[in-house]
């Protein structure tokens, strides 16, 4: 072999190497950002399903303590609706208000 090829195939192995090198870097990176990606939706996951597993194991023992906070949480429901239908017939009260303002003018 002559030194221009023994350069030109020294050359290439390096340059093999290189390539061998930054795709091998290049698979890490991916299955690591696919890592992070996964631990991130098993997180929300846990957190979507955590309430309900707080809920379940307060009143485990006592069944019937359960209805009682389901109970409460109906009444504060029922009173939240209450609100909001004042308000809305409030609304539709002064919307009236003003078309009557409006057709007397």
């Amino acid at each position: 072999m002559s030194d221009s090829e023994r350069s030109v195939s020294g050359a290439l192995l390096t340059a093999s190497l290189c390539g061998a090198l930054l795709g091998s870097m290049t698979v890490v990176w991916l299955l690591l950002v696919e890592q992070r990606r996964c631990r991130a939706a098993s997180r929300q996951r846990r957190m979507l399903h955590m309430p309900r597993m707080v809920n379940t194991s307060i009143d485990s023992d006592r069944p019937e303590a359960g209805i009682g906070v389901t109970g409460a949480i109906e009444d504060r429901m029922d009173r939240i609706y209450e609100a909001i239908k004042e308000v809305r017939e409030q609304l539709e009260t002064m919307g009236d208000d003003r078309r009557m303002t409006r057709e007397l003018t």
